[in-house]
């Protein structure tokens, strides 16, 4: 479990309809995994109280399966709750996402990963300006621990 605040004492304030933003930030987040062996499913979940008057529930389901010599992992995610910086319309909003990996180890060290992921934002984040949130993002890396 981690709580985060952040107090932006001296920093920027946004006027947003008629609420001023930009004071304080906090986040609950709380994981939980388990290794039943063959499989180890893992859960999240998120609070956020964020600038802009964004607060959000976010709950996440994902996996983890060795395969071929390297790991797949598997996970999706749900977001719902309120952004007061949207000013047109209703300000409740919504997202998922899902994604895979593979991660593959060249050696103690070094590791070739490959993901392919897909968000989709509803309700006000569907269709603004200011927050784009439908998109897919694919990659292949290598990755290596000095």
């Amino acid at each position: 479990m981690i709580f985060e605040a952040v107090d932006n004492k001296g920093g920027e304030k946004n006027l947003v309809g008629n609420k001023v933003h930009g004071d304080k930030a906090y986040t609950v987040n709380f994981g939980f995994e388990y290794n039943l062996g063959s499989f180890t499913p893992m859960f999240a979940y998120q609070w956020a109280n964020q600038d802009d008057g964004k607060k959000t529930h976010m709950f996440g389901l994902s996996a983890k399966v060795p395969v071929a010599g390297g790991d797949v992992l598997a996970g999706a995610r749900y977001l719902f709750g309120k952004d007061e910086a949207i000013t047109t319309g209703d300000d409740k909003v919504r997202a998922w996402n899902i994604g895979a990996a593979y991660i593959y180890p060249l050696s103690k060290r070094t590791a070739v990963k490959a993901y392919a992921g897909y968000a989709d934002g509803a309700k006000a984040w569907k269709d603004t300006e200011k927050v784009v949130y439908n998109g897919y993002q694919v990659y292949l890396g290598l990755r290596h621990a000095f």
